[in-house]
């Protein structure tokens, strides 16, 4: 157990003992101020109690005189009191922030230091004679480019953000990196015949006329897939997202201005990548194709359309499988990579958290410490474990590919990407949402490309507006 987890002594963190004591009597003044009994506050949406109540113990076994108190708010609730909070001087010390909200709080958030000074307590000695040490160690953080190295390619791109002197910095590291993923009724399959789920688009559109099913005025009573609107659609917007990406479109540029509305150099057709991406999802909305399998009309949630056995198809993430199993105990379902439009070139989509440091905090040294403490490999494979989420560290995806309930997420997260949302993520994403409804409202028009590219240019417009 106690070398499960050990303390991050490899990989490219270096700890060298710059001031060394012997008992505690003999302390020096330096030492004793460091070791110093603190507490810090660690806020979170994310993350379960129970597990956290195990990492947090854990690194108390490290840095003794350090005492986490950890508080989980509801994600109706988390943003305003953190923004409360810091305003007031009186907020968490560590946060754990979305991957798309790292822009929103880049001039909240404390960047990691190169280097970081901490005490290290510990007894050395037999019963009859022991000893207290205290040292105070100097901690080398990792590098931009050693990211790399140790998470998988979207980590660096979504937590690293310039300063105002163009100098980049790290603003957050994950335990974990959540990849959308084709969840599928397997009873709703077999009454309709198909023995083998579907793999890619073309398969997936096949699955979806053959599993939607409709009442004698045309409503539909079985979706084949919960998908193909906007507002009433669990993540919309990353399904959109995937196709898009799939599709050849750039999501941004260097600057992180929204560029999917353009047509990349190279990229050969008749529209561009996003109006074919758009069109695309759209149509499975619309009651005058094929595909038509999902309204506007069908309930608020596509998550609960699944749950009820009502839709034969749902993309969604690990994160949705305990509430799944919370509220559809019975539900025989299955999990599938997400479905590719060119299997060569392979784009998914990452949703996941990561932990960050408050620039208020009175502790950084700490506070950057139990951060680079949780996101090492014994403490983030306890976590991936114990939470069922995919791993953002490249050395645990083997081993999660081996789990066959983790591995349609874990064979993903090499290919996962995110893109910048500016300093509003919640604009951003609902521009994409709107964009997909303006389609359907607008249906009674000629749909040609100019009702679509209107769309496209309106949520360019709403995104770069909150950068």
């Amino acid at each position: 157990m106690q070398k499960r987890w050990g303390y991050y002594l490899l990989s490219f963190t270096a700890i060298i003992v710059l001031t060394g004591a012997g008992c505690s009597k003999g302390a020096t003044s330096a030492a004793k101020a460091a070791a110093k009994p603190i507490t810090l506050e660690y806020w979170s949406v994310a993350h379960d109690s129970k597990i956290m109540g195990d990492l947090t113990a854990k690194y108390k076994t490290v840095r003794s005189y350090v005492t986490i108190k950890f508080r989980r708010y509801r994600p109706e609730e988390f943003e305003q009191k953190l923004l409360e909070a810091l305003a007031e001087d009186r907020g968490p010390d560590v946060i754990t922030i979305h991957n798309t909200w790292v822009g929103k709080y880049q001039n909240k958030l404390l960047p990691m230091p190169a280097n970081l000074t901490v005490a290290r307590v510990y007894t050395v000695g037999g019963k009859l004679r022991s000893e207290q040490v205290t040292e105070i160690q100097n901690i080398v953080t990792p590098t931009v480019r050693q990211l790399d190295e140790r998470f998988v390619q979207t980590v660096k791109a979504d937590v690293v953000r310039s300063d105002d002197a163009g100098k980049p910095q790290i603003l957050g590291l994950p335990m974990a990196l959540d990849t959308m993923v084709l969840f599928y009724n397997q009873d709703l399959l077999d009454q309709a015949n198909i023995p083998q789920a579907p793999t890619t688009w073309t398969e997936l559109q096949e699955a979806i006329v053959a599993t939607t099913r409709y009442d004698n005025d045309g409503g539909i009573v079985q979706a084949g897939g919960a998908f193909g609107t906007g507002k009433n659609v669990d993540r919309a917007g990353d399904i959109l997202t995937a196709l898009l990406m799939q599709n050849g479109a750039t999501m941004s540029d260097a600057r992180g201005r929204a560029t999917f509305n353009l047509v990349p150099e190279g990229v050969r057709g008749q529209d561009s990548p996003a109006l074919e991406a758009l069109r695309f999802y759209t149509d499975f909305g619309n009651p005058g194709k094929q595909g038509y399998t999902w309204n506007t009309t069908m309930g608020e949630s596509a998550l609960d359309a699944f749950g009820r056995g009502k839709a034969a198809f749902f993309f969604g993430y690990a994160y949705d499988i305990p509430l799944l199993k919370a509220h559809a105990p019975k539900l025989n379902y299955r999990i599938l990579s997400m479905p590719q439009l060119n299997p060569a070139k392979v784009e998914n989509v990452a949703n996941y958290w990561v932990e960050s440091v408050s620039k208020k905090t009175l502790h950084p040294n700490e506070a950057w410490d139990f951060v680079n403490f949780l996101t090492q490999a014994q403490q983030a494979d306890y976590y991936t474990e114990k939470s069922r989420k995919p791993t953002a560290l490249r050395a645990s995806v083997d081993k999660q590919l081996q789990n066959p309930d983790l591995a349609p997420f874990a064979s993903q997260v090499t290919t996962a990407k995110s893109w910048y949302h500016g300093r509003n993520p919640a604009a951003a994403d609902s521009a994409l949402v709107d964009m997909i409804d303006f389609i359907h409202e607008n249906r009674a028009l000629e749909e040609t490309e100019d009702i679509f590219t209107a769309a496209i240019e309106r949520a360019i417009s709403k995104i770069n507006q909150s950068l």
